[in-house]
């Protein structure tokens, strides 16, 4: 199961930004799964909420999942489609000459932080890492 490694990926992630951030705790990590990218969203959902829970148990980290439709075009009449799978044919000129411009995507979309209480900023509490 390649989803549990890629959520312990993301934590690895984030906690290399909480390191920037001394006394910051994590309130939320958001990650953008392309359609396309060979990962099982409702695994990947469970194995992220697993791993956060791990690292910052009780703290109610929130981790959220946005997937990101397919896109594709063809490189000899310029059409965009969302195309059914990998390895589109153009639907408007029956073109094999297309390339995929999104939905392979997977990466860490955001990261959102609480800053420490007396930093000038409203802080919501303390989610150290485990």
């Amino acid at each position: 199961m390649h989803e549990l490694s890629l959520a312990m990926s993301v934590a690895e992630i984030v906690a290399s930004e909480l390191d920037k951030r001394p006394g910051a705790s994590l309130r939320e990590v958001t990650v953008k799964v392309g359609r396309l990218a060979g990962v099982e969203l409702d695994t990947f959902e469970a194995a992220l909420a697993t791993v956060l829970e791990a690292d910052y148990p009780g703290c109610g980290v929130k981790g959220v999942i946005e997937s990101v439709e397919a896109q594709a075009e063809c490189l000899d009449c310029g059409a965009r489609f969302v195309p059914p799978g990998r390895f589109p044919a153009c639907p408007e000129c029956g073109s094999a000459a297309c390339m995929l411009t999104g939905g392979t995507e997977f990466r860490v979309a955001s990261i959102t932080l609480d800053r420490p209480e007396g930093s000038g900023e409203n802080g919501e509490g303390d989610h150290p890492r485990q």
